[in-house]
């Protein structure tokens, strides 16, 4: 389902006439064959595998590109770090690459050993937290200091089934992991001082996911049937420790309190759908869901409000995620290779492709595809060529599937 493209790349007069010399330009064909998704920290790119491929749509620009490193098999899970500098591929077999994101570079390779179902950078770029079967681990950020290596720092356990979601507190200081066996279990990065584990069974299925708010006060958590449990932290009143209280330094959970049920909600999806996948975004305390039926919902918290409701077909999401401060929500379904951006507000479509479901059987350029593929500048610039401006030849690529449609893409822009 996947095409290539190659740029050729001529060092000499005798090499043109002779042999080519290829190099990868990009890779159009399928837009989303599974696999988490994730926006870059401003909201304008999105980020997708396909494949053993990462590509990276800008959704102000209008262009597509794919980078060059490649994964062992198909990658399951991208983290991409808050800073923006750093990119973790992760495949399905555990194997992962640190890649240089600025600049499409490998920095270091490692191999977790388990199949990955979640990997989270902490907010300041310093932490990583990696699921593996039942355990949590916590890695050193790799830098230039270290060599580009994962240092281990440290590793939970206490859950009786895998792993599923976790999730950093915003001062990078707690963990919570959300796992199968319908339990949610709170952390601390290191031992401190007046904080205790916390364990939440209220459950009654698989839990698929949990987050923190904003200001740390609301511990949120999805079951896979659709049950919202939102608890907060409430701190301890005393009359003679409130001059004191105003000056504690101490972390929100180091200081005394307790975890009270705040709310218990339902989804109310319709028929026996369940949770596939969910995103929350605390800057605007929006929360998405995604169901196995083809719909997904969209939420305010912390009461659950619903604010939309779309239905996408009846095959179920496998990515969901949440950019621009929360106005633009992507989707991917791995069943029928789609990948869209929705803003909600406006309920307008900013990105929506979709590649072909059995594969790629022919392929195309338009007229002069040889200068089509060169490094040069866009048609609206006056520095373009000149046989390039008011012309598309060959710059458009058509493909046949075995679905029996036809599509076209821009070389230029991989759309």
């Amino acid at each position: 389902q996947v095409l290539i493209v190659f740029r050729a790349a001529f060092r000499s007069a005798e090499a043109a006439v002779g042999m080519n010399q290829y190099r990868f330009s990009n890779l159009l064909g399928a837009t989303y064959q599974g696999g988490s998704i994730q926006f870059t920290p401003d909201g304008n790119t999105l980020l997708s595998p396909v494949g053993n491929r990462v590509s990276a749509v800008d959704l102000i620009q209008g262009r597509s590109t794919t980078l060059s490193p490649e994964n062992r098999e198909d990658i399951a899970i991208l983290a991409l770090s808050p800073d923006g500098r750093v990119l973790l591929s992760i495949d399905k077999a555990g194997h992962a690459l640190l890649i240089n994101f600025v600049r499409g570079a490998i920095l270091c390779r490692i191999n977790f050993k388990a199949h990955v179902r979640s990997a989270k950078w902490s907010p300041d770029s310093k932490w990583l937290a990696v699921t593996h079967g039942r355990r949590l681990q916590i890695w050193r950020a790799p830098t230039l200091e270290l060599g580009w290596q994962f240092v281990q720092h440290r590793t939970f356990g206490g859950h009786h089934d895998d792993v599923i979601d976790v999730a950093w507190s915003p001062d990078s200081l707690f963990l919570a992991t959300a796992a199968a066996d319908m339990s949610v279990r709170l952390w601390s990065l290191n031992p401190m001082d007046g904080f205790e584990p916390l364990a939440l069974a209220e459950h009654r299925s698989h839990v698929r996911a949990v987050f923190f708010s904003g200001d740390s006060k609301y511990l949120y958590s999805m079951s896979r049937e659709g049950v919202l449990v939102s608890l907060r932290y409430e701190e301890e009143e005393d009359e003679t420790e409130g001059k004191q209280k105003a000056s504690d330094a101490r972390a929100l959970y180091c200081r005394p309190g307790a975890w009270v049920m705040a709310a218990k909600a339902y989804c109310q999806q319709p028929g026996a759908q369940k949770v596939t996948r969910c995103a929350f975004d605390a800057a605007s305390n929006l929360f998405a869901s995604g169901f196995s039926g083809g719909i997904f919902m969209l939420f305010e918290m912390p009461g659950l409000q619903a604010l939309q409701t779309l239905s996408l077909g009846s095959q179920p999401l496998d990515a969901i995620a949440l950019g621009a401060n929360g106005d633009w929500l992507a989707v991917g379904s791995s069943e029928v290779g789609q990948l869209f951006v929705w803003e909600w507000r406006s309920e307008t479509y900013i990105l929506k492709q979709q590649g072909h479901h059995w594969g790629v059987q022919c392929v195309a350029f338009s007229p002069s595809a040889a200068s089509s593929l060169k490094r040069q500048k866009t048609l609206a610039t006056t520095e373009g060529k000149a046989e390039d401006r008011g012309t598309v030849s060959g710059r458009l690529l058509a493909t046949g599937g075995h679905d029996g449609k036809v599509k076209v893409f821009s070389a230029q822009s991989g759309l």
